[in-house]
């Protein structure tokens, strides 16, 4: 990957008035759990738990770096910026109780 490198976040969210609401909490639990993470992290990227580790096979590769060594380009641009207020407002709408 060239350096910087761009990330994509995965966020994971519950929605305002979800049908099953505990359900939608279990899944979040899950996911965030070392149990979940392990899975995660096996399958698709570095987890967010400093206690899982890297678990994929590619960190054997000489060309592989770990999350903490990599050099990422800021998420955040000026226009980002600018919108990130009526963003907020309308996610706080949306997925907020």
């Amino acid at each position: 990957m060239p350096e910087p490198g761009i990330t994509t976040p995965y966020p994971s969210v519950i929605a305002k008035n979800p049908p099953h609401p505990n359900a939608a909490r279990l899944l979040q639990e899950f996911i965030m759990s070392k149990t979940g993470q392990i899975a995660y992290n096996t399958y698709a990227e570095s987890s967010a738990r400093t206690d899982v580790g890297e678990l994929r096979s590619v960190k054997t590769e000489p060309w592989f770096k770990k999350a903490e060594d990599r050099k990422l380009a800021p998420p955040l641009g000026e226009e980002f910026q600018k919108a990130l207020p009526k963003l907020l407002e309308d996610y706080r709408a949306v997925f907020l109780q």
